[in-house]
């Protein structure tokens, strides 16, 4: 759902939500590569996680497929904007920060040199103090990385305050160009709506959590989607009316 310039994507993480967005026509729909849930045929605008953060959630410390055969899924899902592979904190638990980092960058690398496809590619930049995501973005332009897209996305917020969270958006913001669009991977409303300010700072951003914290059946989530939905409306309204002059 698009407010202002800012666009909300909803994650679909079960076989409800996914019925309850594709009734409702939602247009911007987030998908994670590692889930078992695919997105329809016909989404307006689809963007694909890599599914990194499902590595802190198993002992595995790698991915279980090839480059190859996660942009072909892709592909084969014609999605507009798609994630590269990165390591959230927590995703090897005898790897260092740095090392995460050292990882994510050259996977990165590596796989924009595969990036033979017309879905625009996502950077990931991780960290745990706004210094370290700073520290990061540093490395990600000296490998190259930030030059081959304009779009980057800040991992490891999930299971953040919505303080903290506005603390490293602000930060990795003012160290990015003007032209750089940047999307908050674990975004929720409630963050909006306690920093609306967020909404200028972002181009885009999801979240599974409306689906994860509501009941089971697809009626229950179409109607925290519509809540959802109604609350980034009115956010918009709010944000427009503050930016007014007096």
């Amino acid at each position: 759902m698009e407010v202002s310039h800012y666009t909300q994507y909803f994650g679909i993480a079960s076989y409800a939500s996914k019925i309850a967005l594709n009734r409702l026509d939602a247009s911007h729909v987030l998908v994670s590569y590692t889930s078992d849930v695919e997105p329809w045929d016909g989404v307006d605008t689809l963007m694909v996680d890599s599914g990194g953060y499902s590595l802190v959630n198993t002992d595995r410390t790698e991915y279980q497929t090839s480059d190859e055969e996660y942009l072909n899924y892709i592909q084969e899902h014609d999605a507009e904007y798609a994630m590269l592979r990165d390591y959230p904190l927590g995703s090897d638990p005898d790897a260092t920060i740095p090392e995460l980092q050292r990882r994510t960058t050259e996977h990165q690398r590596r796989l924009l040199d595969r990036w033979n496809i017309s879905t625009t590619p996502v950077a990931v930049v991780q960290g745990r103090s706004p210094r370290q995501y700073l520290n990061h973005v540093s490395q990600l332009r000296d490998a190259g990385v930030l030059e081959r897209t304009n779009r980057v996305a800040i991992g490891s917020l999930v299971g953040r305050a919505s303080t903290e969270k506005h603390r490293i958006i602000t930060t990795v913001a003012d160290s990015l160009g003007d032209n750089t669009r940047i999307h908050g991977l674990g975004v929720q409303v409630s963050d909006l709506s306690a920093y609306p300010q967020l909404l200028s700072l972002l181009a885009t951003g999801d979240s599974n959590a409306w689906d994860y914290t509501t009941g089971g059946t697809w009626r229950e989530k179409a109607y925290a989607y519509l809540d959802r939905r109604q609350r980034l409306a009115d956010l918009s309204v709010g944000e427009s009316q503050r930016r007014l002059p007096t």
